[in-house]
Parts: C-alpha cells; sequence; structure tokens
C-alpha cells in the first residue's frame, strides 16, 4: 500500500487542503501543534472509520463546523483505491454519515461497517478484526503514535502478552485454552445431569414387571364379557325383524302426516300471494290512470343547441381579438404621451450631447400627437364592436339556455310514456299470476281430502311400535353396558401397553445416555490431559519462533541507533526489553529520554518486519507511518536515523517529526504550519 493523495474538509485544524504524498521517504514537518499528527488521524479514519475511545467524531470534526469529509486514495496491490468518510454534527455527538469506495474507477456506496470490511478485504488483514474496537495490525505495521509504543513497553506484562497475542493473530491458541475450560465445565455439568437421568432404571424396570402382569389380568376379563355380550346381539337382531313391519306402518303415517302438513303450508303461502296480487293489481291500476302523457315535440333541439353553441364560441373569439386590439392601441397611446413628455423635459441629447432645439423638439411632439389621436379614434371604433359583440352573446346565450330547457322536457316526457309501458306491462303479468294462484289453491284443497283418508287406516301402528321399542330398549341398554365394560377394559389395556411402551423407550433413552456419559467422560479426559496441553506448546512453539526473529531485529535497530558497547538490549520471555549497562540488567524507566526512544522505536520496527513476515497476507508491507521518532535525539542519534531509513527498503516511508535536520536526508518534505484559519501545506 502507498499513500497517493488526501483531501481534508473541515478536518480538525484544516478548513479545505488537498496533500499530495510522493514515494520514498515523506518528512510532515512542522512546529509542534502546526497540524501534523491530524493527517495521520485522518487516513486512520478514512481507512477504518471512527473508534469511541481514541478516534471520535468529536475529536475529528473542526471546532463550530456541522459536516466534514476526508477522502483518501490509495495504491494496493496494483489498484487504484479511492475512500471517502464524512462526518456530521447530530445534536450532541458527531457520526459517520455518507462514505463510498472507488476501487479502479468502480464507485460502490455502502455504510461505514461495510467500507471497513472492504478495507479490511483490501489490505490483507483477517475478517476477526471488523469487530474489534482497535485496528491492532495497522497500529502496529503502518503507524502507531510514539506514546503508544512507550506505553505497550512499561504496560503490565500479562497485558503485553495479550497485545502481541491478537497482533500476531496467536490469540487465538489462549481462547483455545478458555473455551476448552469452558468445555469441560459443561461436560461437567452434563455428566451430573445424565447421572440424575439414568438413576431411576432400576425403578423404571420393576414398574414395568408390574404393569407387564395387570395386562394379562384384563386379557382374562375381556375374554369372559364376549360371549355374554355375543348373546345379547343375537336376541336384539331377532326382535328387530318383527319391528320392522310396524317401523314400515309408522314411516307411511309420517309420510302422509308431513304432505298434510306441506299441503297447509302451501295453501297458506298461496292464499297470501293471492291477497298480495290483489293489492299489487289495484295499486298499479291507480298509477295508470294518474299518469298522463303530454305531447311535446322535440325535432332538430340538439342540431339548434350545438349550432348555438358554435355561434357563441365565434362570438367570444370576436370579443377577445376586439378587446386585445383596444389594448394594443392603448399602449401605443401610453408610449407615444411618454415619448412626447421626455423629448420636451430633454434638454441635450443623451447620445451625441448636443442641445436639442425648441423646434425640433416642437416637431417631434406634433408626431406624437398625431399618433395619440389616431391611436384614440381606433380605440373607439374597436369599442363601439366589442359592445355590440357583447350585446349578441348576451342574447345567444339566452337563446342556448332556451333550447336546452326545451331539450329537458323532451327527456321527461319520453320517460313518463316508458314508464306508463312499463307499469302496463306489470299488470298484465300480476293479473296472469293471480290467476295462476287460484287454480293451484283448488289443486292442493283436493289433495289434503285425500291425505286425510288415507291416515285414517295407520292409526293402531304406533300404539304397536311403541311396545316393540320399549323391549328392545331393555335388551339394548343390556348390550350396551357389556360393551361399554368391553371397551372400558381395552382402553386400561391399551394405556397400559402405552405406558410399557413409554417405560420401554425411556429405559433405551436412559440406555443412550448411559452410553453418552461414557462418551463424554472420554472427550472430557481428553481434552483436560491432551488438547488444552497441545494449544499450549503450539503457542509456545509460535511464540518462540517469534521471539527469536522479534529479539533479533530489536537488537539490530538499537545498535544502530545507539553507539554505546556498554549498553546492550534484549527481550525477555514476556517479550520486556531488558536493558544491560555495564554488566548489570536494568529496565526502561532507567534511561534517558533519547535512550527510551531509541527502544521504542527499535521495538516498534522489530515489530514491524515481524509481523510482516508472520502474517503473509497483509498488503502495508510497503508502508510505515513514524510518528515523531526522534523525540529527545541527540545530533548524533539523529543522524543515525538515515542509516535506519535506508535499510528499511519500503516503497513510501512518512516521518512526522519538528526536527528540521531530518529534513537534509528523505527524499521529500511537506511543510505545515498554522496560522488565523487553521492548518495549510506550505508551498
Amino acid at each position: 500500500m502507498q499513500v497517493k493523495s488526501l483531501a481534508l474538509r473541515n478536518i480538525r485544524s484544516y478548513a479545505s487542503h488537498d496533500i499530495s504524498f510522493p514515494s520514498g521517504s515523506v518528512l510532515l514537518s512542522g512546529d509542534i501543534g502546526a497540524g501534523k499528527s491530524s493527517i495521520l488521524y485522518a487516513i486512520e479514519f478514512a481507512l477504518f472509520g471512527i473508534r469511541r475511545t481514541d478516534l471520535t467524531g468529536s475529536m475529528l470534526l473542526r471546532h463550530g463546523k456541522n459536516e466534514g469529509s476526508v477522502e483518501l486514495c490509495l495504491s494496493v496491490d496494483n489498484r487504484e483505491v479511492l475512500i471517502k468518510r464524512t462526518l456530521k454534527r447530530a445534536r450532541d455527538e458527531v457520526r459517520q454519515d455518507y462514505c463510498y469506495i472507488v476501487i479502479n474507477g468502480r464507485k460502490k456506496e455502502c455504510s461505514p461497517v461495510e467500507l471497513k470490511a472492504e478495507v479490511l478485504s483490501i489490505l490483507g488483514y483477517p475478517k476477526e478484526l471488523l469487530n474489534r474496537p482497535k485496528d491492532l495490525l495497522y497500529r502496529f505495521t503502518v503507524y502507531t503514535p510514539q506514546e503508544e509504543m512507550k506505553a505497550i513497553l512499561s504496560e503490565d506484562r500479562d497485558a503485553r502478552l495479550d497485545t502481541l497475542r491478537k497482533v500476531f493473530n496467536i490469540d487465538r491458541y489462549k481462547t483455545i485454552a478458555q473455551n476448552s475450560s469452558i468445555i469441560l465445565r459443561d461436560i461437567r455439568e452434563r455428566r451430573k445431569l445424565i447421572e440424575a437421568q439414568i438413576s431411576d432404571i432400576p425403578e423404571k424396570a420393576r414398574q414395568k414387571e408390574k404393569l407387564v402382569a395387570e395386562l394379562s389380568s384384563l386379557a382374562e376379563r375381556i375374554k369372559t364379557l364376549a360371549p355374554q355380550k355375543e348373546r345379547a346381539s343375537a336376541e336384539i337382531a331377532s326382535m328387530k325383524n318383527s319391528i320392522l313391519r310396524w317401523e314400515g306402518d309408522i314411516k307411511k303415517l309420517t309420510q302422509a302426516r308431513q304432505e298434510i302438513a306441506k299441503c297447509e303450508v302451501e295453501l297458506n303461502s298461496l292464499l297470501r300471494y293471492g291477497k298480495k296480487f290483489s293489492l299489487e293489481i289495484a295499486q298499479l291500476e291507480r298509477e295508470i290512470s294518474s299518469l298522463q302523457v303530454d305531447e311535446f315535440v322535440a325535432e332538430n333541439l340538439p342540431e339548434m343547441r350545438k349550432k348555438r353553441e358554435i355561434d357563441i364560441e365565434q362570438l367570444q373569439a370576436k370579443i377577445r381579438a376586439a378587446d386585445s386590439k383596444i389594448g394594443q392601441f392603448r399602449a401605443d397611446k401610453s408610449a407615444s404621451e411618454a415619448a412626447k413628455k421626455g423629448i420636451l423635459d430633454m434638454d441635450s441629447c443623451p447620445l451625441c450631447m448636443q442641445p436639442v432645439s425648441p423646434g425640433h423638439k416642437k416637431d417631434i411632439a406634433g408626431k406624437e400627437d398625431s399618433r395619440i389621436k389616431s391611436a384614440e379614434a381606433h380605440i373607439a371604433l374597436h369599442d363601439a364592436e366589442l359592445k355590440n359583440l357583447e350585446v349578441s352573446l348576451a342574447k345567444a346565450k339566452s337563446e342556448l339556455d332556451e333550447l336546452r330547457q326545451q331539450e329537458t322536457r323532451a327527456a321527461v316526457a319520453r320517460i313518463r310514456v316508458q314508464s306508463l309501458k312499463i307499469l302496463s306491462e306489470k299488470r298484465e303479468k300480476a293479473v296472469a299470476e293471480h290467476s295462476s294462484i287460484s287454480s293451484k289453491i283448488d289443486e292442493i284443497s283436493s289433495r289434503k281430502i285425500l291425505l286425510g283418508t288415507e291416515l285414517k287406516g295407520f292409526e293402531c301402528a304406533e300404539e304397536e311400535y311403541a311396545r316393540a321399542k320399549k323391549d328392545i330398549d331393555a335388551l339394548l341398554q343390556k348390550e350396551r353396558a357389556l360393551e361399554l365394560e368391553i371397551v372400558s377394559s381395552q382402553k386400561v389395556r391399551e394405556s397400559t401397553l402405552k405406558i410399557i411402551g413409554s417405560i420401554e423407550k425411556e429405559l433405551q433413552e436412559k440406555s443412550a445416555l448411559k452410553e453418552t456419559l461414557q462418551r463424554h467422560s472420554q472427550i472430557h479426559n481428553w481434552i483436560e490431559n491432551f488438547f488444552v496441553n497441545l494449544a499450549i506448546t503450539i503457542e509456545k512453539n509460535v511464540m518462540a519462533k517469534i521471539h527469536a526473529e522479534f529479539n533479533g531485529l530489536f537488537q539490530r535497530w538499537f545498535s544502530m541507533l545507539v553507539d554505546d558497547d556498554m549498553i546492550s538490549v534484549r527481550l525477555d520471555d514476556e517479550f520486556t526489553p531488558v536493558i544491560e549497562q555495564n554488566g548489570y540488567e536494568s529496565f526502561v524507566d532507567t534511561l534517558s529520554g533519547g535512550e527510551k526512544t531509541s527502544v521504542a522505536l527499535s521495538y516498534r520496527l522489530a515489530l514491524n518486519r515481524v509481523i510482516n513476515d508472520v502474517v503473509s497476507t497483509i498488503n502495508t508491507k510497503d508502508i510505515i507511518i513514524l510518528d515523531e521518532p526522534t523525540d529527545g535525539f541527540s545530533t548524533e542519534q539523529l543522524d543515525k536515523v538515515r542509516d535506519v531509513l535506508s535499510q528499511l527498503g519500503m516503497k513510501q516511508v512518512i516521518i512526522v517529526s519538528h526536527e528540521s535536520k531530518i529534513e537534509s536526508f528523505v527524499d521529500h518534505v511537506i511543510k505545515i504550519s498554522k496560522g488565523d484559519n487553521g492548518s495549510e501545506v506550505v508551498a
């Protein structure tokens, strides 16, 4: 990755500024507080967005501004990448707003989180970093604020190791150990639960034996009741044959009664309908007699109305034309009056500045008077024409209203004629219906008399049928009682079978749980005695390899920066720098300011190289940003920085410093100054 350009709009001390970054070593030079670090924060914000702790929106957005943006142009793996993020103030907070990314000319709009995921993919960083609060790989390979690097040297050993595990992406081994403890605890809890679940296996077996004995007793009872029910069913079958003929007579009796009831219903209904149609016929005759139809001649009314409407449209067009001409002549008159007044009030020509003679004024005024009189004559002529047209229009509109009223009366007359025809047809239909109903009433009355005669032949069938029904009901009750007892016994048997099946299923499940308990015990022993130890061993081997490379690079960079045979450095097992002076061990806190900076810078460069070697997928190996790397350096140590830069072998090195001497051994210098309007790049 290489930074090509950066555009800032209302970011910290920058109002609006574009900065280009060439390849090679680049120095951001300027006094303390000029705005150098703001550029580095803006680059990090463009890549990964805001963070709640050390890179908030309020920290980035310029005071007094409601909106701001950063646009970063990069070259990554032969691809041109443009990233833009915006900030917006909303009440008491500043949050990210619109953002997008352009890769080789193809633009993609996305949310802040989606943009961060895109950037991580382009830079080759692990996806796991998406939800982490800090971008550790970037902070320890590309840009590390100097105070953060000094902080990692002085923080707690365990905290330092956790940080390095995350940076080298090997914190998974510690996570494996922690998760293994959780799994072991879960397995132990499951074992306890399973042991409790299978503790009643003997009791379940005894319960099954008892239910099997009860099942045998129920089978014997059902075997005894079955013959008794069969005998009762045979008696019922023989009695049913004796009552079948009575049921036939009862059926005929019932049908006759139903037919008589039906006839009575139909008869009453027909009588009501006959009365209804009589009333309806009388009503229709009254309506027909009251309806009178006027003869109204309405020929050619639509054609006459359309012709009158065309005449009105033509008159309205003529009125508009006359009114337009009057307006035109009035405008001509006003223009001439204005011209006459202007020439009479004029003392000299506005073009040639020569005096205007009274004679010339009089000639022009005379011409304008002639135009005014001509306009007034035309106005009077067209005004008279307009009045005549308006009179004709009023007359035409009155005639049109009369024609429309005539059309309305003609339409009403046609409706009345049609209504009369409909009423006559309805009366004829009602008369026919009334005649048909009278015939049906006579027919149903005759049928009712015949059914009454037939009914008398079946009057004794009901008594005989009642006696037979009473006898068979007693037998049915006995049969039902036997059947209920058999069914009840069968249900108890089925319920017992289900309980036995449930117990057998439960015993099978508990046997399976017993096998599961054995598997859990095996897994618990494997994780506890083998897997956790394996993860710890792998982590130690990986950390040992990293430690060897890290320690060698750390010593190499420190020896280049501090040319003193009496002082040397190394890393202990927890990656803590150990200082050896005059044969005695000491720690960083005992060093001078320049020596502390040398230790921090050496640690920083060694960490950068090791991460780039271990994490092979990252695309930020060609760039490093050093923020005030020479704090407290002597003149001789500043000269050593030249050798360090030459051996970094990176395509782009960005250094932030207020040391003017560094300008002599970098390829490019970007000078930053701060004035009344904020920070700016000095040409």
